[in-house]
Parts: structure tokens; C-alpha cells; sequence
């Protein structure tokens, strides 16, 4: 919608002025010529209405003139700026993937890096010739070969290029394992004259398929060892079912950071055939990214803090809190993120305070509240706070697939996870709970769970009244 400006305002109250004073003036002339000729003032005063009338539409006709101009104006500073943090929005997301971005002439057989490039394979920019066999020189000598062949094959069009191989970083001697991927521009004749693609370090994801290997290879091992021992048959059972739900948790691990890798993955070639038709590059297009991203860091997030846990790392910085303003604060945040979810608290109208540290409960109670939406998205989610002879208890309820007798045993354990379809549906690692309950210990606190299948379920904690202990 178009705004008049303060200058616009005043070009309408100019001409209403001038339109006023030719209309007096005209008025006067009227009483002088009626005692005469009263046609002739009618006359004078008709043609003076016309002339203000016209006065004023000119006047309205410029000010709108000039703010749709402004307002044409003002859209093109917005759309600039926006183009602006959308191509800002980009780097700083490739820069923090440590995404590799490459262009090779294959006319001038000229080849530019982008400084991620540079990191992935230990070079200084000074010591890059610019040419495509500094990259054939970096390759290492098991891989060198095949990667050749499949560029060779790609540049040809036999197929794409989309190949892993290896480098061997010139600061440091360190292997890297690269995966790279790359779209070919060709001229009316098909023959080749350009290659945009980009490079992924997967040399950690690598690493842990290894590690994944070397772990069935020693669980294996010492299975057969505690088999030996007819006597030892019990420890060879809590081996192995420990051994199995580690296996099982790498495999897990694996497979939920893959995705949103794939996810960027995907987004990152929409945009590559955008950038090759010479196309801008959408901003909800980079939007898109922000979930995958999301997702990978809460992933990270609970693997270090289970490591954390493990190592006796992870401790409280209690302070005497009010535990109802704790959950409203929660639940509304919960309300703002997931607005389709219908969450209630029933909340007492009394202060609840306690010695606890906020941050944790805060954790534990966003875990409860997480599980309950993905299970339960559709139903209300009841939030309860009970104050007990010597507990106060916060609950949440859902009214989703409920959880099995079997599983319930072994939720809040590290490396455990419901094998239940909607459990494998809502994704994640299976550490949530186990760091809750490692939470609730040091708080002298309990954590359980009340449920039945097909009749939803009841995650509770406990918090001691007395705050002696912490």
C-alpha cells in the first residue's frame, strides 16, 4: 500500500489553499456582477469551481505519482538487503557444513577453490598453482587412478561425477576422505566447458564405520570367549545384550546423522541447478536448510553430553527456583514451537520453590514434552505438578501408542531405543532419557514412567523437598 509522505501532504495543502483563494476571489467578483447580471456571476462562480477542481486532482495526482515512486523505491532497498542476508545466510551455512565448493575451466584448464577447499586439503592458496593437476597431485596413490578414470569418464559424458577418493593434506600428511560431487556445462554442441562441484570431508563417517566393524569384531570375540565358560553364561548374556544395543545404537547413530546430511545434500543440488540455468537462488531454498542443521546439532549435542556422563563430567549449579514459574516458562516456549500441539498445565496457584538447577530440570522436562508431541501430536498433553509428603512430582501425559511392559525396563538405559513403529518414526539417537535420569541422580531424584499400550503414557520425575543433599 502506497504512504504519503510528509512533502506529499503538503502539495494537496497547497493546492487546497490556492483552489480557496480562487474561489473567494471569485465569490467577490459574483456579488459585484448579481445586482447586474446574475447569469453572468453564475457563470464566474462555475468556471472558478472547475479551475479549483482541476487544481486539486493535479495536486492528488503528483503526490500519488510521487509515493508510489517512494514506495517502488523502498521495495528495491528491502529486496536488496534481503538478497544481501540471503547470500550472507549461504556462506555462513557452507562455511559451517565445511562444504567445498570448486570450478574448473576445462578451456583454460583453470581451477579456483574456495577457502574451504583450501582446509580440506591442507594447502596455503600460495602454494595452489591454479591448475587441474595440482588437484591430480594431491590425490593419494590408492585412489588417484580411479578418480581420474571417473572425471575422465564424467567430462566424456559416460555419467556423472560423483565419486569418493582420498588426499593427503600437504601441512599436516594427514589421509582425508573425500566425497565429491559435480554438475558439467556443456556448449550448444555438447562439448564440454565447464564443471562446478563440491567437496565433503567424510573422513570422520568413515572412521566410525570402522570403528562400527572393530566393535561387532571384538563383541564377537568376547562372546565366544564367555561361551567358553558354562559358569560365566550369565556375564555372557549381559555382554552380549550390552555389545548388541551398542552395535545396534552405532547403527542408529549412523543412520540419523546421515539424514539430515542427505537433507543438505539435496537442498545444495536444487540449488546447483538454479546457479547452472542462471537462476537466483531462492531464500526459502536456504530456509530449508535450517531443520537438517537443527537436527544434526541437537545430535552432536546429546553425543557429547552422554560422553559427559560417562566420564563423571556433568554436574549442577543448583539455586533455590520456582518450580511453577520453571514449567509455565517451558510449556509456553513448547506452545510457540509446536502451535498445532494442545499442551496443559495444570499449575497450582502457590509458589513451589526448591534447590535445583533450572538449566537440567528445564532439559528433562523439554525431553518429556518432545516425546510427547512426537508420538502424540494430535491429542492434548496434560503437564501436572504435585506437591507429596516428601516429593513434589512433574508429570507429562500423552495419549499416544503407549510403550510395552519389555521396553519400559530399558528406557531411561544408555543405547536403548523402542523398536516400535512409531518409535522408529520419530527418529533420534535414544539418549534423551538415559541423560534425564542421569540428571535426576544428581538431584537425589527418581524418574519412571506409567503406561500401557494403546492407552498413551506418563513420564514422571521427582524432586526431593529437602534440599540438604545438593
Amino acid at each position: 500500500m502506497n504512504e504519503f509522505t510528509e512533502e506529499n501532504e503538503s502539495l494537496i495543502k497547497l493546492a487546497a489553499a490556492k483552489a480557496r483563494l480562487l474561489i473567494e476571489k471569485a465569490a467577490e467578483k459574483a456579488r459585484q456582477l448579481r445586482e447586474g447580471s446574475p447569469k453572468a456571476a453564475d457563470v464566474l462562480l462555475e468556471d472558478a469551481a472547475k479551475e479549483a477542481e482541476i487544481l486539486l486532482l493535479e495536486a492528488a495526482r503528483e503526490a500519488a505519482r510521487e509515493s508510489a515512486l517512494e514506495s517502488v523505491r523502498k521495495a528495491a532497498r528491502e529486496s536488496a538487503h534481503e538478497s544481501a542476508q540471503a547470500r550472507k545466510d549461504a556462506v555462513f551455512i557452507v562455511d559451517s557444513l565445511g562444504i567445498g565448493i570448486w570450478k574448473w575451466d576445462l578451456i583454460t584448464n583453470n581451477l579456483e577453490w574456495d577457502r574451504n577447499m583450501y582446509r580440506l586439503y591442507g594447502l596455503d592458496p600460495s602454494d595452489f598453482s591454479g591448475a587441474y593437476e595440482a588437484w591430480e597431485n594431491s590425490l593419494s596413490a590408492d585412489t588417484k587412478a580411479k578418480a581420474i578414470e571417473e572425471i575422465n569418464i564424467a567430462v566424456a559424458g559416460g555419467k556423472s561425477f560423483d565419486t569418493t577418493f582420498q588426499v593427503v593434506q600437504k601441512n599436516t600428511g594427514k589421509v582425508q576422505e573425500i566425497r565429491t560431487r559435480a554438475f558439467i556445462i556443456r556448449d550448444e554442441n555438447g562439448k564440454p566447458s565447464k564443471m562446478w562441484g563440491i567437496n565433503i570431508d567424510r573422513t570422520r563417517e568413515s572412521e566410525l564405520e570402522i570403528e562400527l566393524k572393530n566393535e561387532q569384531i571384538r563383541s564377537f570375540h568376547h562372546l565366544k570367549l564367555a561361551a567358553a565358560n558354562e559358569a560365566a553364561s550369565e556375564v555372557a548374556a549381559r555382554v552380549k545384550e550390552l555389545a548388541d544395543r551398542k552395535i545396534k545404537f552405532l547403527d542408529i547413530a549412523a543412520h540419523e546423522l546421515r539424514n539430515p546430511i542427505a537433507s543438505i545434500s539435496l537442498v545444495l543440488q536444487l540449488c546447483e541447478r538454479r546457479t547452472k540455468k542462471g537462476q537466483p537462488i531462492p531464500f526459502d531454498f536456504l530456509a530449508r536448510l535450517r531443520s537438517p542443521v537443527d537436527l544434526l546439532s541437537r545430535l552432536v549435542v546429546d553425543l557429547v553430553e552422554m560422553s559427559r556422563l560417562e566420564r563423571g563430567l556433568l554436574s549442577l549449579l543448583p539455586v533455590k527456583t520456582d518450580l511453577t514459574s520453571l514449567i509455565s516458562e517451558c510449556v509456553e516456549e513448547f506452545k510457540l514451537r509446536a502451535p498445532e500441539s494442545r499442551i496443559i498445565f495444570n499449575k497450582p496457584d502457590q509458589k513451589i520453590e526448591i534447590n535445583l538447577d533450572p538449566a537440567r530440570i528445564d532439559q528433562v522436562l523439554i525431553n518429556f514434552l518432545d516425546n510427547a508431541i512426537k508420538y502424540d501430536g494430535n491429542s492434548d498433553i496434560q503437564v501436572m505438578l504435585e506437591v507429596m509428603p516428601s516429593v513434589v512430582r512433574v508429570s507429562v501425559t500423552d495419549h499416544g501408542p503407549g510403550i510395552s511392559e519389555d521396553e519400559q525396563s530399558l528406557l531411561f538405559t544408555a543405547f536403548a531405543r523402542g523398536s516400535s513403529n512409531a518409535t522408529i518414526r520419530a527418529g533420534g539417537l535414544g539418549l534423551g532419557l538415559s541423560i534425564c535420569k542421569s540428571i535426576m541422580d544428581l538431584h537425589h531424584g527418581a524418574i519412571g514412567v506409567v503406561s500401557k499400550l494403546g492407552h498413551g503414557s506418563t513420564f514422571y520425575f521427582d524432586l526431593p523437598r529437602s534440599d540438604t543433599n545438593l
